[in-house]
C-alpha cells in the first residue's frame, strides 16, 4: 500500500485535456490553473511524442513557475514523465491503464518513485482487486462518450456506486469518468466518488471556475460532515 493510503483527497473536478480542442495543451493546462483548478490530467493522444513532450514540457515549466500550480498528471506515458524528472520536473503523477506498464515498475522508474499512479478501472474484478500502487482510480465509462471511441461499457450509476465502495475498502479513491457533465455531480458524490474527471465538459465550458465551484458544492451537500485531517481540497487559492 502506498504511504498516503487513504489520505489521498481530491479535488472536485478533475479535467483532462482535450486534444480536439484547437487550443494547445499547455495553454490548456495554464488556463486551467488560472480558473482554480488544483489538478490536471495532460493527455497528449493523438500527437506524435514529439509534439508531446514539447506540451508537457511547456506545461510543467509553467507549473512550476506558479508554484506548482496546477499540480499535474500525465497519461499513460510514464517515458515523458521520466524525461521530465530528469529535468527538474517531475510531475504529480501517472495514469496508466489496464495495459499499460506495471504500477511497481513504474515507480522504479528514475524520478517517479514518489508519483501517485491513477487507474482506469471498468468492472468488478478490477474493483475488488486494484494493484496497491495505486491511489486513485478511474470509474467508468460512467456513459457513452466520444472522447474515447473503443471504451468499455458503461457503468452507470450503480456501477459507480459499486466501484465506488470496493476501492474506498481497498484505500484508493474513486474517480467518476466517462461522459459527465456538471449534472451529474450530485449523483456521482452520493454514490461515492471522490472527484469527477471531466474533458469535453470542461473544455467547452465558457465559465470552468464556476463548474468546479458547483461540483465542490455538490461534494459538500453529499458529505456534509468534514473529519480532521481531510479538510477541504483547495480552490483558487482558498480553503482548509
Amino acid at each position: 500500500m502506498r504511504p498516503w493510503g487513504m489520505a489521498l483527497h481530491l479535488p472536485p473536478l478533475y479535467p483532462i485535456t482535450d486534444p480536439r480542442s484547437e487550443v494547445p495543451l499547455s495553454i490548456q493546462i495554464q488556463r486551467l490553473g488560472e480558473a482554480g483548478y488544483p489538478l490536471v490530467q495532460f493527455r497528449g493522444k493523438p500527437l506524435d511524442a514529439a509534439a508531446q513532450w514539447t506540451e508537457l514540457r511547456t506545461a510543467l515549466e509553467g507549473a512550476a513557475a506558479r508554484g506548482g500550480w496546477p499540480a499535474i498528471c500525465v497519461n499513460d506515458r510514464a517515458d515523458l514523465a521520466v524525461l521530465a524528472a530528469a529535468e527538474g520536473l517531475a510531475p504529480w503523477g501517472l495514469h496508466l491503464g489496464q495495459t499499460d506498464l506495471p504500477p511497481a515498475e513504474a515507480l522504479r522508474l528514475p524520478g517517479l518513485g514518489a508519483c501517485h499512479l491513477g487507474a482506469s478501472t471498468h468492472g468488478p474484478a478490477e474493483w475488488n482487486a486494484p494493484d496497491p500502487a495505486f491511489d486513485h482510480a478511474g470509474v467508468g465509462p460512467f456513459r457513452p462518450t466520444a472522447t474515447k471511441g473503443d471504451h468499455e461499457p458503461p457503468v452507470g450509476l450503480q456501477g459507480l456506486r459499486e466501484g465506488a465502495s470496493a476501492l474506498r475498502t481497498r484505500g484508493v479513491a474513486p474517480v467518476a469518468i466517462g461522459g459527465l457533465t456538471g449534472a451529474d455531480a450530485p449523483d456521482c458524490f452520493a454514490a461515492g466518488a471522490e472527484a469527477l474527471a471531466m474533458v469535453g465538459e470542461i473544455s467547452r465550458s465558457g465559465d470552468p471556475r464556476e463548474l468546479l465551484w458547483a461540483a465542490q458544492a455538490a461534494r459538500w451537500a453529499a458529505r456534509p460532515v468534514l473529519v480532521r485531517g481531510q479538510g477541504v481540497v483547495i480552490i483558487g487559492g482558498s480553503g482548509a
